[in-house]
């Protein structure tokens, strides 16, 4: 019985994040679409000088990969700090909503400005890295909602919620940890594998 209702409230969690994810990234699109920004935005990110850098695979992918792995570990830490504080679901939806809002930015601006060939091309952006990364970001929410939870809220909790203080820790810290390789995977791929494809992709929009 216990399993059913924490099943229960894993789909209304998920549910919930999907739909505040794609909140955001519909408002990044009217936003980009109503400002008319699309063709500005990407005009100053893809236009033809990096694009020809980006062809000819110029990039230090060491450099690269010491960038992306404080970017993305950085507001992960803030969102599990403020999760353990009052303002902890606050957070947890203001964090998808900005995640959803920032794709939608750059969703729309690269369609608007280069139409059929921009969705080809960002399919090759995204690609394969994102195939961890938003997993890892989905179960990021759901971690930091059952830290909020077990401090603010248990009988929300997701996960089950052990007696025994140390058994407890261990648990999540297995989690958090399985949580940090997906997302480190994920920025290897980010910065070893995608840029080759970058590579060959960015060839159609010259």
């Amino acid at each position: 019985m216990r399993e059913r209702m924490e099943y229960i409230k894993r789909r209304r969690l998920y549910r919930s994040c999907l739909l505040y994810f794609l909140a955001g990234i519909l408002a990044g699109i009217l936003f980009m679409y109503f400002t008319g920004h699309g063709a500005a935005g990407t005009e100053t990110f893809f236009r033809k000088s990096v694009l020809l850098e980006m062809s000819y695979g110029k990039l230090d992918k060491g450099q690269f990969l010491k960038y992306e792995l404080p970017r993305r570990l950085r507001p992960a830490a803030c969102l599990l700090l403020l999760s353990t504080t009052c303002f902890g679901f606050l957070a947890i939806r203001l964090y998808t909503v900005m995640k959803g809002f920032l794709a939608g930015l750059l969703f729309s601006g690269t369609v608007l400005a280069y139409g059929g060939r921009g969705v080809l091309f960002l399919i090759v952006l995204l690609f394969p890295h994102q195939l961890l990364l938003l997993p890892a970001f989905f179960l990021l929410l759901c971690f930091c909602y059952q830290i909020s939870c077990i401090s603010r809220a248990p009988e929300g909790c997701i996960w089950p919620i052990y007696t025994g203080r140390k058994k407890q820790l261990i648990s999540l810290l297995l989690i958090l940890l399985w949580i940090l390789f997906i997302t480190v995977m994920g920025c290897f791929l980010e910065c070893y594998v995608n840029p080759l494809l970058v590579a060959d992709g960015v060839k159609m929009l010259l």
